[in-house]
């Protein structure tokens, strides 16, 4: 159930959150804001789920992860305008080294998250959540304003009401089951 309510949740989302056209670039400062935030979300996330119970932990770290691999979308967006330039613009870009340390910092937090060892809640929170960054950095940095109606802001809102009950559903539904596992897999002491 869980699993379908994100999946669901993100699928209307996405339909329902159509971008329009904005700028093509951003000015260094809404970039540099840009980065802050999304770095506090990340090690806020990361933080946070070193302190919780395994599939909690695992949801914060995908979650994390999620932030990274949205805002290495959107770098993405600005680094192919520098790539026709050359290999020198290309390595001297800050968005070069921008997309690695999201790459690598996304790749390691989704590992940490599998090796949790509870897979929906790490997966589930990083599928969730990489389109989601991404919709909010497309309207933050590029000016991207979804051309809805009121219908479209209503699914909208419901698509991530839904998503976020997924995702509780998923962290609750491994936990217990977890739970029941090691339980069972305990000998009695002494035994």
């Amino acid at each position: 159930m869980g699993a379908a309510l994100v999946v669901v949740g993100v699928g209307v989302f996405v339909a329902a959150t159509p971008p329009a056209s904005g700028r093509s670039g951003a000015p260094a400062d809404v970039w540099l804001v840009a980065t802050g935030a999304i770095a506090a979300v990340t090690a806020v996330a990361a933080i946070s789920g070193s302190r919780t119970r395994p599939a909690t932990r695992a949801a914060f770290y995908g979650a994390a992860a999620g932030v990274l691999f949205g805002y290495q979308a959107a770098v993405m967006n600005a680094f192919v305008t520098v790539v026709p330039k050359g290999i020198g613009s290309s390595l001297s870009s800050w968005t070069t080294h921008a997309l690695i340390a999201s790459a690598l910092g996304g790749f390691y937090l989704m590992q940490s998250a599998l090796q949790v060892g509870v897979l929906a809640p790490a997966i589930a929170t990083t599928n969730a959540v990489c389109p989601i960054t991404s919709v909010v950095l497309g309207r933050a940095i590029f000016l991207e304003t979804p051309q809805r109606t009121m219908g479209g802001k209503i699914a909208s809102a419901v698509s991530v009401a839904l998503l976020v009950v997924g995702l509780v559903l998923l962290a609750r539904g491994e936990a217990a089951r977890g739970a029941g596992v090691s339980d069972r897999a305990t000998p009695a002491p002494g035994l």
